[in-house]
């Protein structure tokens, strides 16, 4: 497991410089390609070995879909923005991240079925909690703001409220599973996965707010963030393989 630590690390450090000496578009649109490949293949790598299983192979196998989807529209975009120097937003690449987000939900919402654990009351009245206080939130300083706003085209609005409404959902399922998961190989695994994703809520939330505020563009210090999920995703589903070959 060293290696994919290494690779992950690497790919930080050298994103990272590369968006502080040479933020080029078509170099950080590359960027974020080569990190949803990452992302994919490792999660492709997992479901590869826990196929075998019917239930946990569904759950990979939909996990791979989902990031399929999200690789396909970075590299949608890549090539509007980059080789036909078009505006990439709004485009067909949001038709595909928004088509990854019920895929993924079903994904982190099949793996809490699967596992079939009552986490209790207490847990689960804090995973609801947790979700209702970043919705309110989110409403407060995100959502409604961009709901008033006149000076944006419908679409734009519609994509700059559906990103966080997606990542919410998202949320939601997400911590159930992190909730189940506490401790052993594998939990530690999903547990990793899981804060890939907060990462990646944390990203759509500055690329709407921002999106908003008409301050973003390609090469944003914001898209690293969408990196550096990206590479804890790689490492945790290359890491969920390593442990479930060591149990079975």
């Amino acid at each position: 497991m060293k290696y994919v630590y290494g690779i992950a690390a690497i790919f930080v450090v050298a994103s990272v410089l590369i968006y502080w000496l040479y933020p080029e578009v078509w170099l950080t649109d590359l960027l974020a390609v080569v990190a949803a490949l990452l992302s994919f293949s490792a999660a492709v790598y997992a479901w590869q070995r826990v196929r075998i299983s019917k239930k946990e192979g569904i759950v990979w196998l939909l996990l791979c879909l989902g990031l399929l989807l999200w690789l396909g529209g970075e590299a949608i975009w890549f090539y509007l923005e980059a080789v036909l120097g078009e505006e990439p937003f709004p485009s067909a690449a949001d038709y595909s991240w928004l088509l990854g987000y019920p895929v993924l939900f079903l994904a982190f919402l099949f793996e809490y079925k699967r596992l079939d654990v009552d986490i209790g009351l207490k847990r689960k009245l804090i995973v609801f909690l947790a979700v209702v206080v970043a919705g309110i939130i989110m409403v407060w300083a995100l959502l409604y703001p961009i709901a008033v706003y006149p000076d944006i085209s419908s679409v734009e609005r519609f994509l700059d409220l559906a990103y966080p409404v997606g990542d919410l959902a998202l949320l939601y399922v997400v911590l159930l599973v992190t909730s189940v998961y506490l401790g052993g190989r594998l939990g530690r695994a999903w547990l990793i996965i899981s804060l890939g994703f907060v990462v990646y809520s944390l990203a759509d939330l500055g690329f709407s707010y921002l999106q908003w505020e008409e301050t973003y563009f390609s090469g944003h210090p914001i898209d690293l963030l969408w990196l550096i999920g990206d590479a804890i995703v790689f490492v945790g589903a290359a890491l969920y393989r390593h442990a479930y070959e060591k149990i079975v």
